[in-house]
């Protein structure tokens, strides 16, 4: 069901930003513009999906469920230009990532250490497509009540359709555990990067 969804979310952004890119006035004076061939990267956002990893139910009757692909990233790098392109750029970040249950009396936090690289294409000015690799290192499930767990380095691909830095992400990665159990960490994504 997951993937479905994250194809179909995939699909419908990747044609509306495709219109976009297509019907933009075109602004005579972006080709006379400079490029700077390296700059800062500075990306945040938020992950949805991934599979069940920890339910914690309340007194009152509330539930909370930590996800192996949730959560909030904080990444730091560079884009570089190759020959001061416009149209084609390669990123590179290094972040932080991590998901908290609601309640403070009860204590359970997944994190991890992302290293993301990416090949990007700009069809126009502001649309940009990115096709790159992502590994996770040291996922760690924190959580002095119900105990650590600790997760193998993991890596796989992710796919990015952005317009004005505002960013749909796809990520495709698994996580196993310390006792050799999978699970799937597959997720959609909202992001906003802005490189100066």
């Amino acid at each position: 069901m997951m993937k479905k969804l994250s194809l179909f979310i995939g699909l419908l952004t990747s044609s509306v930003l495709s219109s976009f890119a297509l019907y933009a006035d075109h602004d005579e004076h972006y080709e006379d513009e400079p490029v700077k061939p390296l700059s800062l990267l500075v990306s945040g956002g938020y992950d949805f999906g991934g599979d069940k990893l920890l339910e914690i139910e309340y007194f009152d009757g509330s539930v909370d469920t930590l996800r192996t692909g949730q959560g909030f990233n904080l990444n730091i790098g560079g884009e570089l230009r190759p020959n001061a392109s416009k149209d084609f750029s390669l990123r590179g970040t290094a972040g932080f990532r991590f998901s908290s249950n609601r309640e403070s009396d009860v204590d359970a936090t997944i994190y991890s250490f992302p290293i993301e690289l990416s090949a990007n294409w700009y069809p126009s000015r502001n649309l940009r497509f990115g096709v790159g690799y992502v590994e996770h290192l040291n996922t760690t499930l924190d959580s002095r009540d119900f105990g650590d767990t600790n997760f193998e380095d993991a890596s796989g691909p992710k796919y990015e359709i952005a317009y004005k830095g505002f960013a749909v992400t796809f990520t495709n990665i698994d996580y196993r555990d310390q006792d050799g159990f999978k699970y799937s960490a597959d997720t959609v994504g909202l992001s906003y990067s802005i490189a100066f």
